[in-house]
């Protein structure tokens, strides 16, 4: 059962409400003692004077004020009882004020105030009054002959009193150096755009973005912005490159791959998306439905990259954004495989369409499994129409030499 720490009443004008203080936070740790491990007995600490090395009787000690090293002045008992405050057993209301006013650095633990017999009403009105007003009040008593600043605030229908420091207790932050270098440091309007879209604060995201620069994952053009670094030559050798562009099959290789990163990735957004995301697929998807419905072959080879890159950035997973973005820029410089291809399939504009839209719409939804779903379908139908693909340029190809020769 909780016990009071203190009794008294609060004071203001004529009015006295009697209370008790409750501690409202108890420290958790682990404590442990001192011991003779060749018999687990306690060790007792000993007070020896520090010149002769001899046992002092506590009794015998006095209290003393370091003046310079080594140089006391000797404080008696009664010099200290005259400058201890007078203990009044009342907290001293001394102003009202906006909490907002009040910064946080000055608060130092509090007490659950409570209302002592026969000053219930009292305090319920009290409470009823600070909470309308949207005030809280500044404090003053005297507990364990140290005397406090305070505030006192509502909290669910009770009071709370938070005691606070004086203000020459604080350390000054123009005391710590490292703050020297924050006055060399400018912040871009991008970079604080950016901050309010990823939900970080400035300085850290500050910190990853030197961090980035460092692995030369971006580069930073001063006046200009940050931009993702050319990642193609490091993320795929030249051989990598020229098997790639020289043998057809490795197609399929690649869109293995593609299938298991997007698939991931697909989920990852529709677990993280921002709304600045989702606002970036929708838009694109609406650029998809335009293309198509316009036929426009480049417009929605444009479009259906964008969207796939957008997919990969909403993961928020920065290996996947790096790794991915070295393999779309491949396909749209057309080193894997000519999208036109899948345009001379029946059927199949509208099918991407739908599958794209179907991506968008699981992410936007907030929905994992349908959204590696949708992405993995996606993926499966562009090899299947492409090895379609593939066999019918291989017959026309055959039939075309055929005629040659006959000819």
């Amino acid at each position: 059962m909780a016990r009071a720490v203190w009794s008294g009443a609060i004071s203001f004008g004529l009015i006295n409400i009697p209370v008790k203080l409750y501690s409202a936070v108890t420290k958790r740790s682990v404590r442990f003692n001192q011991i003779d491990p060749s018999n687990n007995a306690r060790i007792r600490n000993q007070r020896v004077n520090a010149e002769s090395g001899e046992p002092v009787d506590p009794d015998e000690l006095v209290k003393g004020y370091e003046i310079s090293k080594g140089n006391y002045v000797v404080v008696t008992e009664d010099e200290l009882a005259s400058l201890q405050p007078r203990s009044t057993h009342t907290i001293d209301l001394e102003e009202f004020v906006e909490l907002a006013e009040v910064d946080p650095i000055y608060f130092d633990g509090a007490f659950h105030v409570a209302p002592a017999p026969g000053g219930a009403k009292a305090y319920a009105l009290l409470v009823e009054a600070l909470a309308e007003s949207g005030k809280v009040a500044v404090a003053r008593f005297v507990m364990r002959s140290k005397q406090y600043v305070a505030l006192m605030r509502p909290v669910d229908g009770r009071l709370m009193l938070s005691m606070m420091v004086y203000a020459d207790e604080l350390n000054p932050a123009s005391e710590i150096p490292d703050f020297d270098d924050l006055a060399e440091v400018e912040v871009s309007e991008r970079e604080r755009e950016m901050a309010e879209a990823m939900g970080v604060s400035r300085p850290k995201l500050r910190e990853a973005l030197q961090v980035l620069e460092t692995r030369k994952l971006v580069t930073v053009r001063h006046g200009d912005g940050t931009f993702v670094a050319e990642l193609t030559g490091r993320a795929m050798s030249p051989a990598m490159l020229e098997l790639f562009a020289r043998h057809g099959e490795a197609f399929f290789d690649y869109l293995e791959y593609r299938c298991e990163q997007e698939a991931f990735a697909s989920r990852l957004a529709a677990q993280r998306a921002t709304r600045i995301d989702k606002e970036r697929l929708e838009a694109i998807k609406e650029d998809l439905k335009r293309a198509w419905a316009e036929d426009d072959a480049e417009a929605s080879r444009d479009a259906d990259f964008d969207l796939h890159s957008a997919v990969v950035d909403a993961s928020h997973n920065v290996t996947l954004i790096h790794m991915m973005a070295a393999v779309y820029d491949l396909t749209r410089r057309g080193v894997f495989y000519n999208r036109d291809l899948l345009r001379t399939i029946d059927g199949s504009g509208r099918k991407l369409l739908d599958q794209h839209c179907e991506i968008v719409d699981s992410i936007v939804a907030g929905d994992p499994v349908r959204a590696e779903a949708a992405a993995r379908a996606h993926l499966h139908f562009v090899g299947e129409s492409i090895r379609v693909g593939q066999e019918q340029d291989f017959r026309e190809r055959r039939a075309r030499m055929r005629v040659k020769t006959v000819e």
